[in-house]
């Protein structure tokens, strides 16, 4: 039942069905109770997901464990995923965080370090003005240049 929900959630999200697939993610949730593995993860990034596209405060919650899991494990892509879809960023300090710690375990030149660095720095400079607070390099294409 969790597969199922879990890939019914995601093709909910794909096809602007929020509220149902927050449903079924939360199902996949339910049925999941006290486990903490990569299944479990996907699920609160659909949760997270789901919640930001119906302007559900508690997506920040669900977007944080996905991406402390992902992170933790060394899944840097699907980290990476996650820090992508908080969007558009605040000055929420579980955001920055996800920020910061993804850029520390991307590699530098990696097209996932750029992505980030072009939608979220960006935004936070001209949102909040927090670039000096968080160690935001000076544009995204700093990312890629030598020493």
């Amino acid at each position: 039942m969790v597969f199922y929900s879990l890939l019914a959630g995601e093709r909910a999200l794909a096809n602007y069905a929020n509220e149902h697939a927050l449903v079924l993610f939360e199902r996949a949730l339910a049925a999941k109770v006290g486990s903490s593995d990569e299944e479990n993860a996907a699920i609160h990034f659909g949760i997270g997901r789901a919640l930001m596209a119906i302007s559900e405060d508690d997506s920040i919650h669900h977007l944080s464990q996905a991406f402390d899991y992902f992170s933790g494990v060394g899944e840097v892509v699907k980290a990476a995923s996650v820090v992508e879809a908080v969007f558009p960023i605040s000055d929420h300090m579980d955001e920055i965080h996800m920020v910061k710690k993804a850029l520390a375990f991307l590699p530098p030149d990696s097209l996932e370090a750029a992505h980030i660095a072009d939608i979220r720095y960006a935004d936070i400079h001209t949102q909040t003005g927090l670039r000096r607070r968080t160690g935001v390099p000076k544009t995204s294409s700093s990312v890629f240049m030598s020493p």
